[in-house]
């Protein structure tokens, strides 16, 4: 028997994102306390461009489990793309709060984890960057670097604001 994430991934799979969309709703209306289900919709949203949606299912994620990362994460995109700086800097801010909570061991294997730090740093470098603040983007670039060297996305955006 197919779990229903399963069947949410099969339908995703085929491009058939609004019956993934409308399976995740089911699923919310179903287990309303389910963080899962409610990234599933908030995933299907984004999908779909809807990022209004993605904030009403994430902040309700961050209610159900304020120490969700990938709520707050994306969150802070959605409230990025749709123009809303000053609260997808608070939901960045939120994101990390909950990484520097975490006891990181950086022998172990955390690459998640770090690449979650690194992006929420990348993201918020990208906002300081947007807002004329180079100071800021500077320092969330070099954190980003920190937590995950490779990261060619940040690497540019630090070599392209220092010249």
């Amino acid at each position: 028997m197919k779990s229903s994430r399963d069947k949410f991934q099969g339908l995703i799979s085929k491009g058939r994102v609004n019956d993934a969309l409308k399976l995740a709703v089911r699923l919310c209306k179903q287990v309303p306390d389910s963080a899962d289900n409610w990234l599933l919709q908030a995933s299907a949203s984004a999908q779909l461009g809807d990022m209004n949606n993605v904030v009403l299912c994430c902040q309700h994620v961050a209610s159900i489990d304020p120490h969700n990362l990938s709520a707050h994460y994306n969150m802070a995109v959605a409230l990025q793309h749709l123009g809303q700086f000053e609260r997808a800097l608070q939901a960045y801010r939120a994101a990390l709060d909950i990484d520097i909570d975490i006891d990181i061991d950086i022998d172990s294997d955390n690459s998640q984890l770090l690449n979650g730090i690194a992006l929420c740093h990348l993201r918020l470098g990208l906002t300081a960057e947007a807002h004329s603040q180079a100071k800021s983007a500077e320092a969330h670039y070099l954190k980003a670097l920190e937590a995950t060297p490779e990261l060619a996305s940040a690497r540019g955006q630090l070599g392209r604001l220092l010249s």
